[in-house]
């Protein structure tokens, strides 16, 4: 009979592959992006843990491998009036100081801390992954009352009510893991938990950065992918340059954002009607 820790490394493994088959799928051409390429809608998106019979936020946090207590704080944190999802939070921090100056919005911080594989090229991937499981991340210790730190990918917007997030963030994804992402969440399944007015509000990921994290291996680019932004200008979503500070917190002066060439924030709004 398999362990938990197993069944979970195969949901998130079918997971990241059905999200990988999503983004690189056919699908009708929609618009012309700024840069004149044409864009796709991606297909509709489906969970592959609901399709392994996951219902409910608490049974696939659970699947996850979160903590019973970090699911109670889960529940009293979407009863907030405002709600925050970011997407790869790494150590938490940046969603931790958001959630300190807002009392008032709940900050659901999640990545996928997966401290499985071997820790390669200088990465802190791992590193940050150990600590999440053994609760020594600043965010889970010290973290303020309407934040909670989660295992969770993007899927698990799935499990929320339609129009009950206001933001979705990723501060500083790697290209490739935010251009999935992006797809992902521009299937009408999961845009349609962005409330009327809300917004996905990306810092990109830049060229130099990414040697730095991949230990040295540098992704192909043209000219936008030379400051990370590629992925958004071939995004289904339409992402404008917005001001560096929301919710009283400067989203370019991140550890990985001090230390770029990229210091650009960018924004999708959702539409209103």
């Amino acid at each position: 009979m398999r362990d938990d820790a197993s069944e979970n490394r195969s949901v998130m493994t079918r997971v990241v592959k059905y999200l990988r088959r999503r983004a690189a799928a056919p699908g009708p051409v929609v618009r012309k992006g700024r840069i004149g390429k044409a864009l796709k809608t991606p297909d509709a998106f489906r969970s592959p843990a609901a399709d392994a019979g996951v219902t409910s936020m608490a049974a696939y946090l659970a699947l996850m491998c979160n903590t019973a207590e970090d699911v109670e704080k889960y529940r009293r944190i979407r009863a907030l009036p405002r709600q925050i999802v970011e997407i790869g939070c790494g150590t938490g921090n940046m969603a931790s100081e958001i959630a300190l100056k807002n009392p008032d919005i709940g900050v659901v911080a999640t990545d996928r801390f997966d401290c499985g594989g071997p820790c390669s090229c200088g990465s802190g991937y791992r590193r940050v992954a150990l600590a999440w499981q053994e609760r020594r991340l600043e965010a889970q210790r010290h973290g303020p009352e309407n934040l909670a730190v989660l295992r969770a990918e993007i899927d698990i917007l799935a499990y929320l009510p339609p129009r009950s997030v206001d933001t979705v963030m990723m501060i500083n994804p790697e290209p490739s893991v935010g251009a999935v992402v992006i797809n992902a969440l521009a299937a009408p399944p999961l845009y349609e938990k962005l409330k009327p007015g809300g917004s996905v509000l990306v810092v990109p990921f830049s060229r130099e950065m990414g040697v730095m994290t991949c230990g040295g291996l540098e992704f192909d680019h043209g000219p936008d992918w030379s400051r990370g932004l590629g992925f958004l200008f071939s995004s289904p979503l339409a992402f404008h340059p917005g001001p560096p500070r929301h919710w009283g917190v400067d989203f370019t002066a991140s550890g990985y954002s001090r230390n770029s060439t990229q210091r650009g924030v960018y924004i999708h709004h959702v539409p209103v009607v």
